[in-house]
């Protein structure tokens, strides 16, 4: 049971990066046998069954054709986050499986996952080769069972790999540096977010900055772009949001709430100035286990990283975000959220 409690504040953690899915147990219907009839119904015509529902995952024999590699017996399984929409999850994915089973010559499976819970817990166990992870159920499973590693993560187009936790005031305000906002009144976003709250906290504090002591107050609020919302109306001094800081500063960059809102004309670009940004907050990666087979962990390295260019259409399948491909990541930059799991109680992974 420790163990379990263990895991189960870790995976917490696990859910908050990406787009989280959340399932309800599911309940049984009660039926209540009909009263019996007061006269004899004749007996009805037997209906014809209907054809048995195809089956989510189609067998190898229906599957498209593959190269004459796969007739090894090679199975990678790949599990997704798929909450309660398996079918239609596994569905969209269909172009990735059958890129990735054409580029490597295995037998690919997909199996829909409900959380990250389930999905750690499948690829820790074998029962999945492969997960494609927001980044602190990757850090979470790593710390778990050192027996993983990240191959790839999605780009954007620009290149970028992540985002930054941003500390923003006021343009027409007097600060412009960390230091000066000493005593000064800071919006965060309330709860367990990750680039809103927990990395911006994380990242200070390893810097030697106390935000308990350095900021006069703090001030919960309900999402990044109501602490850019407030900090505008002069209502706190500071306010954490995150961006790509990547593209176009005056469109808000690239990707994030600042682009959001001057999309929208909430927000002027020039009415605002970063004070501090945080180390990089990579988006989550493709992961597999250390053990797996090393020429078809090649293989899936050399897929993943032409997959923009050979099949966008798989590329788009696997990754809703807008990914543009894949490259390799730096193990270094899962540093940050490493530092979050370790505070969480779970030990760094041998």
């Amino acid at each position: 049971m420790a163990e379990i409690s263990r895991r189960a504040r870790g995976i917490a953690l696990a859910a908050c990066l990406a787009a989280a899915f959340t399932a309800a147990p599911g309940a049984v219907a009660q039926i209540t046998p009909a009263a019996p009839a007061l006269t004899p119904v004749p007996p009805l015509e037997p209906l014809t069954p209907a054809p048995p529902a195809p089956p989510l995952i189609p067998p190898a024999a229906a599957a498209p054709e593959t190269p004459a590699a796969a007739a090894d017996g090679t199975v990678l399984r790949i599990g997704i986050l798929a909450g309660d929409n398996g079918p239609y999850r596994l569905l969209q994915a269909e172009p990735f499986r059958r890129y990735l089973e054409t580029r490597t010559g295995a037998r690919v499976e997909m199996i829909a996952m409900r959380d990250y819970v389930a999905l750690i817990d499948a690829q820790i166990s074998s029962l999945v080769q492969y997960a494609v992870y927001s980044a602190s159920a990757y850090v979470t499973a790593e710390a778990l069972c050192g027996c993983v590693e990240a191959i790839a993560v999605p780009a954007d187009p620009d290149g970028s790999i992540g985002f930054y936790s941003v500390l923003l005031s006021r343009a027409d305000g007097p600060i412009s540096t960390l230091e000066e906002a000493r005593g000064a009144r800071l919006a965060l976003v309330a709860g367990d977010s990750i680039a809103g709250r927990m990395i911006p906290l994380d990242a200070l504090a390893d810097a030697g900055v106390d935000p308990a002591t350095h900021f006069a107050a703090t001030v919960a609020v309900a999402s990044p772009e109501a602490a850019v919302t407030a900090l505008l109306a002069g209502e706190v001094d500071v306010a954490v949001a995150w961006s790509s800081l990547t593209g176009d500063p005056a469109s808000g960059f690239s990707r994030g709430v600042l682009t959001q809102m001057v999309g929208e004309g909430a927000l002027a670009m020039d009415q605002l100035r970063i004070v501090w940004r945080s180390e990089l907050i990579p988006y989550g990666p493709h992961v597999v286990r250390s053990d797996i087979d090393p020429e078809l962990k090649s293989a899936l390295v050399a897929a993943l990283a032409a997959a923009s260019a050979d099949d966008p259409a798989a590329v788009d399948a696997i990754d809703r975000s807008g990914a543009s491909g894949f490259i390799a990541p730096d193990p270094s930059i899962y540093g940050p959220l490493r530092r979050l799991v370790a505070a969480d109680g779970l030990p760094a992974a041998p």
